[in-house]
């Protein structure tokens, strides 16, 4: 199921992505070298704290990626901390307890198919560290989702599919309707879930988008 989403080459934006955050890196690098035979002490520490950055950034998100692999695949183990979802000018921001279980639930149910719909990213955080973010697609209660930034997503299908039924958290309902309208429809908003409420805030850079 998941093995058609793995080791493939990212979809042209994710590669100019990656492009320019290699050559940044680089740049880094070579501006800290600069610095280490110039000012030894200092830009040695500036060095080696760079790479500890790096390597942070990059151990998080193979931990996300691992630990989305395995609620994918069923395991009962993994907890989400939080999710956010983002596109089409609007987000949400989900730390309530209720609605990440019946998330996960979701996530760990049989995938089924169904068509795309409205493109938006999922950030999912885990328990215990782990970030990963992953293309999506909603229409009405169905997700589709890459579980990799492997396969060419202009072409390649999803990895996973779900779809939210019924009993669910009344938050979800609220999460769905939001997601599921017209991108003209109160732009900039900003919806958040924690601790049994749902509250909503304007973000004029979203509306901008």
């Amino acid at each position: 199921m998941l093995a058609q989403g793995l080791g493939g080459l990212p979809s042209g934006f994710l590669l100019l992505l990656y492009l320019i955050g290699a050559v940044a890196a680089l740049g880094l690098f070579a501006i800290c070298w600069a610095l280490v035979k110039r000012h030894p002490y200092a830009g040695s520490a500036l060095l080696i704290g760079l790479c500890v950055l790096v390597a942070y950034l990059l151990g998080t998100h193979y931990l996300g990626r691992s630990k989305l692999l395995a609620l994918v695949d069923g395991d009962q183990a993994i907890r989400l901390k939080s999710l956010e979802i983002a596109g089409q000018r609007r987000r949400v921001i989900c730390t309530d307890e209720d609605v990440l279980r019946y998330f996960e639930a979701r996530v760990r149910g049989p995938s089924i198919g169904g068509p795309s719909g409205t493109s938006y990213h999922i950030t999912f955080r885990f328990a215990g560290g782990g970030v990963y973010t992953s293309q999506a697609f909603l229409r009405g209660d169905k997700v589709e989702i890459w579980v990799d930034w492997g396969p060419d997503t202009e072409r390649d299908p999803p990895t996973h599919a779900f779809h939210f039924s019924e009993p669910m958290p009344r938050h979800v309902a609220t999460l769905l309707q939001l997601l599921n309208s017209d991108n003209n429809d109160a732009p900039g908003t900003v919806l958040t879930i924690e601790g049994g409420l749902a509250t909503t805030a304007y973000d004029a850079s979203l509306a901008l988008r």
